[in-house]
């Protein structure tokens, strides 16, 4: 292949059937500056300062898995400009909420830094979130409720595959197996039943009245 040219404008169509979606992306990408400013902001007036010894020590003990009992220090290891503190073993207990992609991030003390002045923004804005009741809104209820639901799919078929050995020569088979066994137990167990007959003398009626 000597060249490749890529279209990249969109026809009609295809702009109709990604309208959704573009237009929540141009304006996510609108208001990312305004966040970036907004949440520098915020840092800054935390006057976060940390204990460097101590924060040192912790990045070792989660990330080159030395041993330490210094991770269920009490001592602080953040400060903040208005007096409180988060102790070692505090902060240790939040990093623990980071997905894995997060704390693959962590590579040096001072990415671990940043990391926990992230954790320390975030708290800031539940506060807000909180006293602005935004998790009594409709639409945050019903997000979570679909994240709730797809988390628990996602955790049942992981148990599911991971019910198959590795090394099972026809794992694939038995994994397709597994999760057509899995779908007709739910489905057995389903309380929705529906009628054949009732469908189709539903669709007999409608086409009556047509």
């Amino acid at each position: 292949m000597i060249e490749r040219e890529k279209d990249i404008f969109l026809t009609e169509q295809d702009f109709q059937l990604e309208k959704e979606w573009l237009t929540l992306m141009a304006a996510q990408y609108k208001k990312l500056p305004e966040i970036r400013a907004y949440t520098d902001n915020v840092e800054t007036n935390l006057g976060l300062r940390f204990s460097q010894n101590d924060l040192v020590e912790l990045f070792d003990a989660i990330v080159k898995d030395t041993e330490s009992s210094r991770i269920f220090s009490h001592s602080p290891l953040v400060y903040f400009e208005k007096g409180h503190y988060w102790t070692v073993q505090e902060t240790y207990n939040k990093l623990n909420d980071l997905s894995l992609r997060q704390f693959n991030h962590i590579t040096t003390a001072e990415n671990l830094k940043s990391v926990i002045s992230g954790l320390a923004v975030r708290d800031v804005f539940l506060q807000e979130a909180e006293k602005l009741e935004l998790h009594k809104a409709h639409s945050f209820t019903e997000r979570i409720t679909q994240k709730y639901n797809a988390h628990l799919i996602n955790l049942s078929l992981e148990n599911c595959y991971n019910s198959i050995p590795l090394d099972d020569i026809n794992r694939l088979q038995n994994i397709k197996t597994a999760y057509l066994n899995f779908r007709n137990e739910l489905a057995d167990k389903s309380l929705i039943r529906i009628d054949s007959l009732a469908v189709k003398s539903f669709i007999l009626i409608q086409q009556a009245l047509l």
